[in-house]
């Protein structure tokens, strides 16, 4: 049974993987990042890194929040990217919000899972 298009997205939603452009890919083959294991990527609200500090729920300012992604596919339109709805949450971020995407060698061993 084929899923629907409307499935696929909502199963995209769901996780933690990135949609972004084929300008993306060749910037990625172009500096040689070993994309066999495929590519990681640190995910961080741009309004972390310009004011350093994003307010938590209760108000509180936490550490600079970031997450850690793979990517899904190259298929995003050019000079935007899909970053699904948990990520967005995750750093703090609200739809349509610029995010800084870092490529990152060896990523630190998670400290924290949720099932």
């Amino acid at each position: 049974m084929q899923k629907s298009n409307k499935d696929h997205w909502e199963q995209l939603d769901a996780g933690d993987k990135l949609i972004l452009p084929p300008s993306a890919f060749n910037e990625a083959a172009r500096i040689r990042l070993p994309m066999a294991r495929g590519v990681v990527l640190r995910v961080e609200n741009e309004r972390s890194r310009t004011r350093g500090l994003i307010p938590g729920r209760d108000g509180v300012l936490p550490e600079k929040v970031q997450q850690f992604s793979g990517v899904y596919e190259f298929s995003a339109p050019e000079g935007l990217c899909y970053v699904p709805a948990p990520v967005m949450h995750s750093i703090g971020a609200r739809p349509g919000s610029k995010v800084l995407l870092t490529s990152v060698k060896n990523p630190p061993k998670g400290q924290f899972a949720k099932f």
